[in-house]
């Protein structure tokens, strides 16, 4: 009986883990890009290319398979074109996916959290488009093209019919680094805003 029951509970514990793996967030670390890919095997059509540095999330893994003689899984994301979710899912493999972002990348690259307001965030893309908005997609926010020199950095805010925003505006932002998963922003006026690199999982950027 007590065998019965240690073996019923090594199998739940297992099922456990394994239904938390799901969605997690990951990281592309192919330097050249990696392929989205329409079915998990390596004969069908390519649909998209994510760039180095790019954040995905990822809802399951399908069979494994060896590629460059890197054995991993295909695993299932969002389609995405020049870094937006443009509806579909795509399979792309993951022994060009890692749980932390590159280290040689932007440093602004990512997902963040703010002190401003912790049902907010702020999201850099390698395809140098940020957005800040509510979590959850209950307010769009701002969006634009950032530019980065040195410690300096240039938002460029694009109009968008649905805020308050008229016409284009341009923030500097001064940055400094305490590590690679938090930064603090000064703005010109003086304000400081702590980032911190978030593994939240939010379906609606």
């Amino acid at each position: 009986m007590k065998i019965k029951l240690f073996v019923l509970l090594f199998f739940l514990s297992v099922i456990s883990i394994f239904s938390q793996d799901f969605p997690r967030v990951k990281y592309v670390n192919a330097r050249d890009g990696l392929s989205q890919r329409s079915l998990p095997q390596l004969s069908s059509d390519r649909i998209g290319t994510l760039l180095y540095g790019e954040r995905i999330i990822v809802f399951e893994r399908s069979n494994s398979i060896t590629i460059d003689g890197i054995t991993n899984y295909w695993y299932k994301t969002e389609r995405r074109i020049d870094g937006s979710n443009r509806g579909g899912f795509s399979w792309v493999f993951g022994g060009y996916l890692s749980d932390e972002m590159p280290l040689d990348v932007e440093l602004v690259f990512g997902y963040w959290d703010t002190d401003i307001n912790n049902n907010r965030y702020w999201l850099f893309t390698p395809y140098n488009i940020f957005h800040s908005a509510t979590k959850g997609g209950r307010s769009f926010g701002f969006y634009g093209n950032w530019i980065l020199s040195g410690n300096t950095l240039t938002l460029n805010i694009l109009p968008v019919e649905t805020t308050n925003h008229i016409g284009e505006k341009t923030i500097i932002i001064e940055i400094t680094v305490v590590n690679k998963d938090n930064l603090i922003f000064t703005y010109e006026d003086g304000r400081n805003e702590k980032l911190t690199r978030s593994n939240n999982i939010d379906f609606n950027y």
